[in-house]
């Protein structure tokens, strides 16, 4: 604490009185959020997020100089300051068995004892360090207004160990400043002015969690600063290098090396390299007269010195500050890094960097936070750098002091679009990118990943095909753009494509005059005005007629091609079913049905067909016994299907021989098409056994 909370002993422990400096924790708090409003705004105005920082974190510093719980109303002041040195207090009758770090950071049962008055009290720290961890939002895992408040607490115990009495085990118990033990740095500081660091005069880099800062801290003002009674006392502090004459006018101070603090704030006799650092007083002259020697100890320090140390020491409590604020909350700083706006990073949890729009973001110390960035249509993530590494979109940090990633996007691989031919049209890309129309030959954008591309043709033209990277004939294709450059060229016709489809059973070439057209396997050209096409079928088929954009059924026809057009000639092979074996049989051998051409050659089904059989049984005795249907489907791409042969019986002459036939009587093409068995000669539909 800035001020003393231990007891003053009058005579043997008589009495005890304590004084309170309370408004300098403010100062110091208040002093170290101004520090980083000007030297780190952004970090700043993260913090203005959570209301008035300036209330939150001082009331906690205001608050940890209070008595503990049950004993506000005590004669003494029974408090928590007990708990505020480094190492623990144990001076003039005031014990307490945790130090600050044990009490603030630790949080350990730590046992408070004032010996003249035979009090002591057992208690935990009720605004720790893990409190303030543990105080986060469930969701992002930033500080809360709780968590911040607890370390308020925290705070007060790091700038009391920039106390020297704090930082030596001295209890300096204080009325209005004239008691002999008290050391004057804080009564005489309370309203001092507090400076704003210029450097880190402690050496608070790299710092591996609160233990280690306040431990930097105390042994900076343990090693730098003498307090009132521990002068030369043989537990360190600064080397003297120069001492005033005694009985010096107007007084006699010992001196030390300046430290760059000094420079800093006029501590320093420039000239000779010295600060005071102890006082000769009348405990020194009184053991001089006495003793006819002088005794170092004796030595002390003045209201002079009590100042300066301030001026000194107050700057580097700002910055140990300002230190501990970044190391329980670090800032996580995202940076698009050639990204021109469209790429992004988000982080989980969530809700605390979404890079484009919000690139910083507080998470209490030790949380772990995933990155991922984001490729846009048009730049492609090429890896982390700074304080993340690799060329995973997805990379883990874990915060325990402030970080910096930087996500790198590079301009990904260009896609170029050629139009060719000596028609005209419009080619456009999804992604946006490409709008190559009237006056454009050839075109380039950046892209990663698939493009969609299409071409349309203007009135009077016709799109003819896809060449380079790209192929087909269809208006629109699809490219991948991730590995290299691509070059695309959409060839446009005058006139239009003429495309031919030729649908039937049979089978036959299209010729076109002009050239062009040869299907064949040639079935679409480009080609302009009047086009004469003919159909020749192949042996076994027959010419039907033409559809769509033609018509007719003579086997040649014209068109006039102005723009895409399409053509259908149909050829016809007709096609049948018959049986095999067919006509008299007796043996067992397997009884199919066929699918036939008209010239009975064996071909296969084109779509399922469905066949119809009549079965007759005849005895010679009774005539027809009696008849039935029954079906065989001969699958499409096959050319037969097997039937059973059931044998007759009658009963009333069973010793007479018994005639089956099977007579074909319909075949169906599916889905609909009854089959023309006029092609086949009657003999080969049916089948006879006697038996």
């Amino acid at each position: 604490m800035y001020g003393s909370r231990s007891a003053l002993l009058l005579s043997c422990f008589a009495a005890s009185l304590v004084a309170h400096e309370q408004p300098t924790h403010q100062n110091l708090t208040v002093a170290a959020l101004n520090y980083i409003q000007t030297t780190d705004p952004a970090r700043f105005a993260l913090l203005q997020q959570y209301g008035s920082m300036y209330s939150t974190l001082a009331a906690g510093a205001w608050n940890e100089d209070n008595a503990f719980p049950g004993h506000e109303g005590d004669l003494i002041y029974f408090g928590r300051s007990f708990f505020h040195f480094l190492p623990n207090l144990n001076d003039l009758g005031q014990f307490g068995s945790c130090s600050s770090i044990d009490w603030g950071i630790g949080g350990s049962f730590c046992i408070a004892t004032s010996l003249p008055f035979l009090k002591s009290i057992n208690i935990a720290d009720d605004h720790t360090w893990a409190d303030a961890l543990s105080a986060t939002n469930p969701t992002t895992n930033a500080p809360t207004i709780l968590g911040w408040t607890h370390l308020g607490y925290l705070i007060h115990l790091l700038e009391d160990l920039t106390s020297p009495p704090h930082a030596r085990n001295s209890a300096h118990p204080c009325v209005g400043g004239a008691f002999p033990f008290c050391d004057p740095f804080e009564p005489e500081n309370v309203l001092a002015t507090v400076n704003p660091p210029n450097s880190d005069y402690i050496g608070l880099s790299n710092l591996s969690g609160p233990q280690d800062l306040f431990q930097r801290v105390q042994s900076y003002t343990h090693g730098s600063y003498f307090s009132a009674r521990t002068v030369f006392n043989a537990d360190g502090g600064p080397i003297e290098t120069f001492e005033d004459p005694d009985s010096t006018s107007p007084a006699a101070y010992f001196y030390g090396a300046c430290l760059p603090a000094s420079v800093d704030f006029g501590t320093c006799d420039t000239s000779t390299n010295r600060r005071k650092i102890a006082y000769k007083g009348l405990a020194y002259y009184t053991f001089l007269l006495e003793n006819g020697t002088a005794a170092r100890t004796e030595a002390e320090i003045n209201t002079v010195i009590a100042q300066e140390q301030f001026r000194e020491l107050a700057p580097a409590t700002v910055y140990a500050v300002a230190a501990l604020i970044r190391l329980y909350a670090p800032m996580l700083t995202v940076q698009l890094q050639g990204d021109n706006g469209t790429g992004g990073v988000t982080s989980s949890p969530a809700t605390g960097i979404n890079c484009g729009t919000t690139c910083t973001a507080l998470f209490v110390t030790g949380t772990m936070v995933t990155l991922t960035a984001a490729d846009s249509p048009t730049e492609i993530f090429s890896g982390w750098s700074q304080d993340c590494s690799g060329t995973a979109k997805t990379v883990t940090v874990t915060l325990t002091a402030d970080m910096k990633c930087v996500a790198n996007f590079s301009l990904p691989n260009t896609l170029t679009v050629q139009k060719g031919g000596n028609g005209t049209g419009t080619v456009t890309s999804s992604p946006t990118g490409i709008n190559c129309g009237t006056g454009c030959l050839i075109q380039s954008a950046p892209f990663n990943g698939p493009v969609q591309l299409t071409a349309v043709f203007d009135t009077g033209s016709s799109f003819t095909s896809w060449g380079g990277d790209c192929a087909g004939t269809s208006p629109t294709t699809t490219i991948t753009v991730t590995n290299s450059n691509k070059s695309c060229i959409a060839t446009f016709s005058a006139g239009g494509m003429l495309t031919i489809t030729k649908p039937g059973t049979g089978t036959g070439t299209v010729t076109s005059v002009p050239p062009g057209i040869n299907c064949g396997a040639t079935c679409t050209a480009a080609l302009n005005g009047t086009v004469q096409l003919t159909a020749t079928p192949d042996v076994g088929s027959t010419f039907g007629d033409w559809g769509q954009d033609c018509s007719g059924n003579t086997p040649t026809t014209t068109i006039n091609v102005t723009g895409n057009k399409t053509c259908t000639a149909t050829f016809n092979n007709p096609i049948a079913v018959a049986l095999n074996p067919f006509g008299n049989q007796n043996g067992t051998v397997p009884y199919n049905v066929q699918v036939v051409n008209s010239t009975l050659m064996v071909t296969p089904a084109p779509q399922n067909i469905t066949v119809t059989l009549l079965r007759e049984v005849f005895s010679e005795c009774s005539g027809l016994l009696f008849s039935s249907n029954r079906t065989v489907v001969v699958s499409q791409g096959q050319s037969s299907a097997t039937f059973n042969f059931d044998a007759g019986h009658d009963p009333a002459c069973n010793t007479l021989p018994i005639t089956t036939v099977y007579t074909v009587t319909n075949a169906v093409l599916a889905p609909s098409t009854v089959l023309d068995l006029s092609i086949v000669p009657p003999q080969r539909l049916m089948l006879f056994s006697i038996h």
